[in-house]
């Protein structure tokens, strides 16, 4: 060893080698030096370098020299804070032989820690814990545990950035304010980290305006990405065309490769890949995602490891630095959207610093292909996205401030003011913002203020405990198998209403299960292995990672460039910069022989300096090259100035490099209303008039559902969130809805920017009057997106999900009431019923169908026939029935078929009802009316 020897002592480096250490990187040598200068310090190296190890050893060494002097005390030195808790086992399987053997005790502290384990870590504290920001909490409210908290002298952030870009980051920045109150020695803060942009603004994150150090490894980890190219879609092909030779290249790599990682943005594309995989070319695969359970997720871990299965189908659950053994490809199916995301998941490959990582990404169209071409460049440059970062998070604030009120049982607002302060994003905040806030957390019962002090209510610790995640919570069914006893997984409780019955057959972890019991009470699905290969892929809630508006810009750029090349003769140039960009010379020249085509048929084209407007009868397309929050941000305010300009109502769909705007009506949405609305968002306040168009949309609700669990007002389920919403309105509530909103989903700087380029003439756009047949090719991806739930959807026999939808409505029970002779009452099954229904004592066809188990539907309809109704939900219920009434009048079982729908009241139904021509028509309708409710039935009441 050659460096090291003047930093750590003969018999520690002895140790290390006996844990197979033999020689330290440069990178660990400079940290070890760093550290143990008692700098805060940032350990920024591609993955596979040592970074865990580089900030743990001189914390070992220091800890091992005061051991053998006699200067240690009991309690927790060390915190090695992570983003998951697979990470957590990892670093402690990696790390408990070489503490135990340096005298040093390690655990892990999480959510699934036993009562036992906990109770020993209280009478035994361990030297290092290992734990994630959410169980910090916890921790930090403990009063023995906050004990063994004062002996804290190191913390350490693993995946830094992580956190940068997440409330996640926030909580910690916070939850380290606590500790440094709390310890008795000032606390090094750590941080590693593979893909850092910013230095600078990194070391403000980490420690505001303290000092810190980079101790960055200057090579870069050789990367060899290939770019492939599927020929089908440079061509008209179908889907069912495109998936099959997608997977047909996939299939050629993953023979002859030995260990494969395949990471796709969905859990439902990984589910679907490995099911298609098995099903056509019989290779087995496993399934790795998030929505699996631990025991099976680590047993695809633990198989992939010993070589037992050479190929994983995942998500991000793979992407961070999870022992999983050798992988010698990473095969990227669909665009990672960010390189980031690309380096990340490429770095997974041969994983030690001195072997290149290979990857491969497959694109699924001519989207994917241009964004994969550009993540592939800017991987390899080292140009990856900022993270967007959440200023004065107050909902976060406030779980922190009633963690602190229940720490030390009383506080002051100027003790509050001190320790957030230090904290990055809350460097700015106000004494007048953080007392309207506390005045606020009084106002809802969080805490008391009791003259100067603060004071935790009764309903702070319920509150505290509950809402530690600042993760968004979805209800989930735990997926049993009753053979094994064995979790499977968890699915969305909309998945599970909407087509989940006993015998369904669906497919999760990669096997076809068949639905045994759904126990609805306890959210558990029963299930046992299926034979059937005819099945049902799940859907679960989530967002798809956002393209950022510099490579959407650069996509557009790059378009531009081959067209006007190409235009001008320059054809060996073209092929050039497309080499550049990591295609292979005969997929350059597919490409090219497509741009020659389009230029046969095609003026211009559009890109980052040409908006194209395309004019239909009921729909408008902008291809525009500016990202997903930027397009997100256009097509709000375009949206909202359609609807209070022109009294239109529009349906919009955005992806990072179209809009499209949608309407009933023919001939409505004209050239005339953009060109208004570019006239229009030239003279105005972008941000207030944003805010505007945020409030009226259904996104808006949803976030305010979630900020408002975040906040504490809401302990179980609401059916109205535009109830919530009136009651606080101009909160701090509704401040930290639209902050979150303003930052995760759109952009108001990138916005004002193109807003400019238009006005300065950099950026034009042209409008043109066309049709479906003849829109420009670069606009139909919006309307035939390969990669998205059209595509999936296609996978799914559509008569199998109607079958399965009809026969549960048929099987649902209901409560029939003549309310005009209010003599006749029955409870019987929609399959009982004739097709036209008549109160058999008095010939009435006007009859109200309710739930089997509806008391007060009788009384109702009696008061109401006379006219002793007083109470206003009691009128609205009446007037319900007999809307109900109505429509069995009209159509007869049809209607009393769709009322059975989940979340259809009679609104609904008349709109059904009057559009479906068919019995096929109408339960295509209603599976979608209760997808829709479903997803979104905290914020309705049923219409």
């Amino acid at each position: 060893m050659t460096g090291e020897n003047s930093v750590f002592s003969k018999e520690f480096l002895e140790i290390l080698n006996r844990h197979g250490y033999k020689k330290l990187h440069e990178i660990q040598i400079k940290a070890v030096e760093s550290i143990l200068s008692n700098s805060h310090t940032i350990i920024v190296a591609p993955t596979g370098w040592g970074k865990t190890e580089a900030a743990l050893f001189p914390i070992f060494y220091t800890l091992y020299l005061l051991k053998k002097r006699g200067n240690f005390d009991k309690g927790i030195k060390v915190l090695y804070i992570t983003p998951l808790r697979s990470l957590n086992r990892d670093i402690f399987f990696r790390m408990e032989k070489l503490a135990h053997d340096l005298g040093l005790s390690i655990a892990v502290r999480h959510g699934d820690t036993p009562r036992k384990a906990r109770r020993l870590m209280v009478e035994e504290p361990p030297d290092v814990l290992i734990t994630t920001p959410e169980t910090l909490q916890f921790i930090l409210v403990g009063k023995r545990m906050r004990d063994h908290l004062k002996s804290i002298r190191w913390v350490i952030v693993d995946e830094l950035h992580e956190f940068m870009g997440s409330k996640r980051g926030t909580q910690i920045l916070l939850s380290l304010e606590r500790l440094r109150n709390l310890a008795e020695r000032k606390i090094i803060r750590i941080a590693l980290s593979a893909t850092i942009v910013d230095e600078n603004f990194a070391k403000e994150f980490l420690v505001n305006n303290e000092i810190a150090r980079i101790v960055r490894e200057d090579r870069r980890r050789m990367m060899n990405i290939k770019v492939v190219l599927p020929e089908s879609i440079l061509s008209d092909s179908t889907w069912e065309e495109t998936l099959n030779e997608t997977l047909d290249v996939l299939r050629r790599y993953l023979e002859q490769r030995r260990s494969v990682l395949v990471f796709t943005n969905t859990r439902k594309m990984s589910e679907m890949i490995a099911s298609e995989l098995r099903s056509k070319f019989g290779i087995d695969v496993k399934v790795h995602h998030s929505s699996l359970s631990r025991e099976e997720r680590r047993e695809v871990e633990r198989k992939f490891k010993e070589e037992k299965v050479r190929t994983v189908i995942c998500t991000s659950s793979l992407e961070l630095g999870i022992d999983i053994g050798h992988v010698e490809t990473v095969i990227q199916y669909g665009s990672p959207r960010q390189a980031v995301k690309l380096v990340q998941r490429i770095g997974r490959s041969m994983h030690r610093y001195e072997k290149t990582c290979n990857g491969v990404i497959i694109p699924l169209n001519i989207d994917d292909l241009f964004e994969s071409i550009v993540l592939a460049r800017r991987a390899i440059e080292g140009n990856y996205e900022k993270p967007s970062i959440y200023s004065k998070s107050l909902d976060v604030l406030s779980h922190q401030i009633v963690g602190m009120a229940i720490s030390k049982g009383r506080i002051t607002l100027e003790e509050i003011l001190e320790k957030i302060s230090k904290a990055f994003p809350y460097r700015e905040i106000t004494r007048d913002e953080l007392d309207d806030l506390v005045k606020f957390l009084d106002k809802i019962g969080l805490i008391r203020i009791r003259g100067a002090l603060i004071v935790p209510s009764r309903r702070a610790y319920r509150y505290y405990f509950e809402q530690a995640s600042t993760i968004p919570d979805t209800i989930r069914f735990k997926v049993i198998d009753i053979a094994s006893g064995k979790a499977i997984g968890e699915l969305d409780e909309s998945f599970v209403y909407s087509y989940l019955n006993k015998e369904t057959v669906f497919l999760l972890a990669g096997t076809t299960w068949e639905v045994i019991n759904i126990d609805e009470k306890d959210h558990i699905v029963h299930v046992a292995p299926a034979q059937d290969t005819l099945c049902i892929i799940p859907e679960w809630l989530g967002e798809l990672i956002p393209v950022s508006y510099n490579v959407a810009r650069e996509v557009g750029s790059l378009k531009r460039l081959l067209f006007n090349m190409l235009k001008n003769g320059n054809h060996e140039k073209a092929v050039k910069l497309l080499e550049k960009y990591r295609l292979s010379k005969d997929d350059a020249e597919k490409v090219l022989k497509y741009f020659t085509e389009y230029i046969k048929h095609h003026e211009v084209i559009p890109c980052d300096k040409l908006i194209l407007v395309e004019v239909m009868d009921k729909a408008i397309i902008l291809t525009c090259h500016f990202g997903s929050k930027v397009n997100n941000t256009f097509s709000l305010l375009l949206s909202k100035f359609i609807m209070d300009y022109y009294r239109i109502n529009v349906q919009v769909k955005v992806d990072p490099y179209r809009i499209l705007i949608a309407a009933a009506k023919k001939n409505v949405l004209t050239p005339e209303v953009i060109d208004g609305f570019f006239r229009y968002i030239q003279n105005v306040d972008l941000r207030q008039i944003l805010i505007n168009a945020i409030r009226s949309s259904n996104l808006y609700r949803w976030k305010f559902y979630h900020v408002a669990k975040r906040f504490g007002v809401i302990e179980d389920k609401v059916s109205n969130v535009d109830k919530l919403i009136r009651i606080f309105s101009n909160t701090q509530l509704e401040k930290e809805v639209l902050n979150e909103l303003l930052v995760s989903k759109f952009s108001l700087e990138d916005t004002a920017k193109v807003i400019n380029k238009i006005l300065s003439g950099k950026i034009s756009y042209i409008i043109i009057r066309t049709n479906l047949e003849k829109l420009n090719p670069f606009s139909k991806g919006i309307i035939h997106n390969f990669g998205g739930n059209l595509y999936l959807k296609a996978r799914i026999p559509t008569s199998l999900i109607a079958g399965i939808v009809r026969k549960r409505l048929m099987n649902e029970r209901i409560r029939l009431i003549c309310p005009l002779c209010l003599k006749w009452v029955k409870d019987a099954k929609i399959a009982e019923l004739p097709d036209i229904i008549i109160c058999p004592i008095c010939g009435s066809r006007a009859v109200v169908v309710t739930k089997y188990n509806d008391e007060r539907v009788i009384k109702i309809v009696k008061r109401g026939k006379y006219g002793k109704l007083f109470i206003k939900d009691d009128i609205k219920d009446y007037e319900k029935y007999m809307k109900i009434a109505k429509l069995i009048l009209i159509y007869g079982k049809r209607a009393a078929l769709t009322l059975a729908g989940r979340g259809i009241g009679p609104v609904t139904a008349q709109r059904i009802l009057s559009q479906a021509r068919n019995e096929e028509e109408l339960i295509a309708k209603i599976i979608e009316a209760e997808r829709r409710y479903l997803e979104t039935r905290r914020f309705w009441i049923e219409q």
